[in-house]
């Protein structure tokens, strides 16, 4: 053990023990976090490896794997019984770590975690304290919950370095419209800046859309804080309480700190920690640092004890004891006992309602009025809502229930006493305090009115305020933000406001280019609306997304039924709406031929035309010290569908956008056959959708010494050493299915029909097994030629059997269309069959007639209504940089998330060494649009969440199952063992090269 009281384990022991309970890392620290344990990956991973951690880390990891410390140690480690870690220790890391970068000129983020009343607030300010004065402008900013919002927060964030560029100007508009003019940035700045600060000097904002503005808000802080006298050190704190739209926001800024030198500290509870959306779902040019404050270390609370000599060590026993190393019970304890009350309480709540009971009237009053407020408070606002002329908040500043800030503004000791002293006030008390509070706010702050309406049961007004709220934000194309609203407003469940609100969200998640949520959002609009005017204009905006996303079928339904109401209607009004609906309707179907308008692969340069025509993101500043390029290959060479090429090309812009590797740019070079690789020299290709091309470039990655990055099904015939597989192994695709089916639908007998193909032969394999182990009957495994299209025998058997369950691994989209068709033309679609192409994905089903679609089953690692932010983001991204039309698949979602991972391991080797790169890929992670991605630590192959998704009425696949936690690839059934199995691949495989 050495001086900071690090220690050794045995590293393997813990990773075998990890592996024996199937955890992943990242199981295994979400495990910890359940069992308050707290351990990021990288101190397991230092863990893993032998290299020195901290002894109450080496006590956490042993909790998890349910043995004493003692079995987990090295021979050579000895053991003291203390606990070493201290705050000390953690703030020398940090500024090491913070200097150590600066003298790289790299930018850093320190992640601060911790239950609360740990101390993570204390802990910021003695690390920003031990920093030079000279050294970092400091910006503080908490997010507060409810009452934060994105507009507010930049706008707060903007202000703040304002301030700290022009020192001497005051907080009065026509100072800040002077500041801002002495500035030395683009016009467009200033405009965008006198916009947000809300001066009297506006000028409108030309050409940027909401997708924009994001950008050139990150570009703006950026810029500013480039204009400082010195580094800028931006704090976030409370990010827990941080609404979705912040947390997109922040991921962008720190994506783009690259490009000038601007550190972060962020915080959060551990409760609700959005660190991994933050720090784990794109591939960041920021160092990071994430710090979990544990409980008091002993020399922490003998620090903290002995400034107390005239309390009996007795006492300060006693209060150790019940503060269980936590920093704040303690001092309250310590400040509080025995001179004010008579018994030592148990718990801290316990202890702040005792002392709730030495106040006065006047006094309780004011200090629950103040819980039922967010943040910080003006006295003077408090004394008119609670009617004092005079109050004297003395008293409740020595007992430590506030902090004044100024002579009028006060916050709450901690956080944890204001929630305390709210949780504790009686409901009809709560609801006339909050009343009170929305009469003050009524012509100050209309967020703050809403919220106070709502928590007073005024929903009705409320929710009027917030759907005006939300019809304002729209016309400042605020519309993450007015989505919040409308969220917030359908949930207090205002019958009379129910049409609008949802039609309000429809049309809200249509701009936002979310078309299958609009969709259902819309369709529940539908069955509110009670005037003819209104299903008009919801069917309007059906047609417009159907239209949009090619489901002209649907498109046409909809037209149908509004033309219908059309005919009913006698309004003059609405006729003369309709003659408009009806021209904009006929434009509409004018452009139907070009949004189906296919690629055409016979023309080898379109589609490099086709990614030529992409715009750029804007603003794209170049990097502050580049130095070249690295070349990857797209390879075309089975054909495969573009959408796995513009995905891949996407990650790859999206890396270059946030930094590049290494200070390189990664370029990429499109190619239609592998002999042009090895001319090139390419040392990283995405490529390949079949068992015959993933052969071909084995020689390819054993020539160039390369890495194949193949986003397709694996059915794992093989492996390739230089292979890294993101698409999901035979097991995904096909035990969580049987499970469902048995489980759920009380399914017992199958039918597998399949391509006399290698990857559909092994996957059928997997579902017999599984099929066998639930006791179910297979009636019967029929194959049929590659690219068929008569399926008349096939559907003949089907009937005769009747099976409960279909489950089809026909390869090619053409033979499923035939069956399809085939199956519903027999009627058999009457029959409550289910059925389950396992090989179609969203964008297949765009190119299957509608009435085939309906009620058929699907898996995979994603669908594109996968409801998530980090999904919801990555449509938005890829509709705004290609089309509208476009659907996303899995295997589109495979590309980009392996290219993420390729991003991530470069970074962490330091290196684009192939051999380098393939060790950092074990064990790494990446969170992506369909859930968690992880690499297995043994060999190349994906851990994945897994969805069950059903087609409905609308043509679209809807998630019915998804696995809570990522699924382990198994290459073959576990009823098998290795020797059988291996001997099965043998015999199949041989099948194929003989012929």
């Amino acid at each position: 053990m050495n001086e900071n009281g690090r220690i050794s384990l045995n590293g393997e022991k813990i990773k075998k023990s990890r592996q024996k309970m199937i955890l992943s890392r990242e199981m295994f620290v979400q495990k910890s976090i359940e069992q308050k344990c707290y351990m990021s990956i990288s101190t397991l991973k230092r863990a893993e490896s032998g290299a020195k951690v901290y002894y109450n880390t080496a006590i956490d990891i042993a909790k998890v794997l349910k043995v004493e410390v003692t079995e987990l140690l090295t021979e050579e480690t000895q053991l003291e019984p203390t606990r070493f870690i201290t705050r000390t220790i953690l703030l020398q890391d940090s500024t090491e770590f913070l200097n150590d970068n600066l003298n790289k000129q790299k930018n850093s983020l320190i992640y601060l975690k911790g239950e609360a009343g740990i101390g993570k607030t204390h802990f910021i300010k003695k690390f920003i304290n031990s920093l030079s004065p000279n050294s970092y402008q400091r910006i503080y900013l908490t997010v507060q919950i409810r009452q934060t919002t994105k507009p507010d927060l930049i706008k707060n964030l903007l202000k703040q370095l304002l301030f700290k560029i022009k020192p001497h100007t005051l907080d009065n508009t026509l100072s800040i419209e002077q500041a801002i003019k002495s500035l030395n940035i683009s016009i467009q700045f200033k405009n965008y800046l006198n916009k947000i600060l809300q001066t009297k000097h506006q000028s409108p904002i030309i050409g940027v859309d909401f997708s924009d503005k994001v950008y050139l808000e990150t570009e703006l802080i950026l810029t500013l804080c480039h204009s400082l006298s010195t580094n800028a050190i931006i704090i976030f704190e409370d990010l827990h309480f941080a609404p979705q739209n912040v947390l997109d926001f922040l991921k962008i800024l720190i994506s783009q700190a690259h490009k000038y030198f601007c550190d972060f500290i962020f915080s959060s509870r551990l409760t609700g920690d959005p660190s991994d959306l933050l720090l784990n779902s794109n591939v960041l040019n920021i160092n990071c640092k994430t710090i979990e404050l544990d409980k008091l270390s002993d020399v922490e609370i003998k620090s903290i004890t002995d400034t107390s000599p005239q309390i009996s060590e007795e006492y300060k026993n006693t209060c150790i004891s019940l503060a269980d190393g936590n920093p704040l019970f303690l001092e309250m304890l310590l400040n509080q006992y025995p001179q004010v009350l008579e018994t030592i309480p148990p718990t801290l709540s316990i202890l702040i309602k005792e002392k709730l009971l030495l106040f006065s009237n006047n006094e309780l009053k004011f200090i629950k009025t103040a819980s039922a407020m967010t943040g910080t408070f003006s006295l003077e606002s408090i004394k008119k809502i609670c009617s004092f002329d005079e109050f004297n908040p003395a008293r409740t500043v020595e007992l430590k229930f506030f902090k004044q800030l100024d002579n009028d503004s006060f916050t709450f000791y901690h956080g944890l006493v204001h929630l305390i002293v709210y949780r504790n006030i009686p409901p009809i008390e709560k609801v006339s305090i909050h009343k009170n509070i929305a009469q003050h706010f009524q012509s100050l702050d209309k967020n703050n009115y809403a919220y106070h309406l709502e928590k007073s049961m005024m929903l009705k007004d409320a929710s009027i305020i917030l759907e005006g709220s939300a019809k304002s934000l729209i016309d400042q194309q605020e519309y993450s933000e007015a989505l919040l609203k409308v969220n917030t407003a359908i949930s207090l469940q205002v019958n009379t406001r129910s049409f609008s609100l949802f039609f309000l969200k429809g049309t809200l998640l249509k701009l936002l280019n979310i078309p299958t949520k609009a969709i259902k959002v819309l369709n529940i609009a539908l069955s509110l609306s009670q005037k003819n005017e209104d299903l008009i204009k919801t069917y309007l905006e059906l047609i417009e997304i159907y239209l949009i996303n090619r489901r002209t079928d649907k498109a046409h339904d909809m037209l149908k039924k509004a033309l219908e109401i059309h005919y009913e209607t006698d309004s003059d009004k609405i006729r003369l709406k309709l003659k408009k609906f009806e021209k904009h309707i006929a434009n509409l179907n004018a452009s139907m031929y070009e949004m189906n308008k296919e690629l055409d692969y016979s023309c080898p340069d379109s589609l490099n035309n086709l990614i030529a025509s992409v715009p750029k993101p804007i603003n794209c500043i170049n990097l502050k010290n580049s130095s070249g390029h690295y070349k990857v290959g797209l390879v075309n060479c089975d054909k495969i569908k573009d959408g796995v090429l513009k995905t891949s090309i996407m990650a790859l812009d999206e890396i270059n956008f946030n930094g590049g590797l290494l200070n390189k740019q990664i370029k990429y070079e499109i190619f239609d056959d592998f002999t042009q690789l090895t001319k090139k020299k390419i040392h990283t290709i995405i490529s390949c959708s079949t068992s015959n091309t993933k052969a071909l470039v084995e020689d390819i990655n054993n020539h160039n010494d390369s890495l194949t990055i193949y986003p397709f099904n694996h059915e794992g015939m093989e492996h390739l050493n230089n292979v890294l597989y993101t698409g999901s192994t035979s097991n995904l695709n096909s035990s969580p299915l049987i499970d469902w089916f048995v489980n759920k639908k009380d399914s017992d007998t199958f039918y597998l029909l399949g391509s006399d193909d290698i990857q559909p032969i092994i996957i059928n394999k997997h579902l017999t097994e599984t099929i066998k182990s639930y006791g179910c009957t297979i009636l019967a495994e029929q194959y049929a030629a590659l690219d068929e299209l008569n399926f008349d025998r096939i559907v003949a058997d089907i009937k005769r059997q009747r099976p409960a369950v279909i489950i089809i691994t026909l390869t090619s989209l053409a033979s499923n269309i035939s069956f399809l068709k085939k199956f519903h033309d027999c009627g058999l679609a009457d029959l409550n069959i289910k059925v389950a192409p396992l090989n179609l994905t969203d964008d297949d089903l765009v190119k299957i007639p509608h009435e085939y679609c309906i009620g058929l089953y699907g898996i995979g690692n994603y669908f594109q209504n996968n409801n998530n932010p980090i999904n919801d983001n990555f449509i938005q991204r890829y509709k705004s940089k290609y089309n509208n039309h476009d659907r996303i698949g899995r295997f589109m979602e495979s590309a980009y998330c392996g290219i993420q991972l390729w991003a991530k391991a470069v970074q962490r080797a330091q290196s684009f060494s192939l051999e380098k790169i393939k060790v950092s890929l074990r064990g790494s992670s990446f969170l992506g649009p369909g859930g968690l991605t992880y690499i297995d630590e043994n060999n190349d192959y994906i851990w994945r969440h897994v969805h069950i998704a059903h087609v409905e009425d609308d043509g679209e696949y809807h998630i019915k199952w998804t696995s809570p936690r990522p699924i382990s690839p198994q290459l073959r059934p576990r009823t098998k063992t290795k020797s059988e199995w291996s001997n099965f691949l043998r015999k199949t495989k041989a099948r194929w090269d003989t012929n």
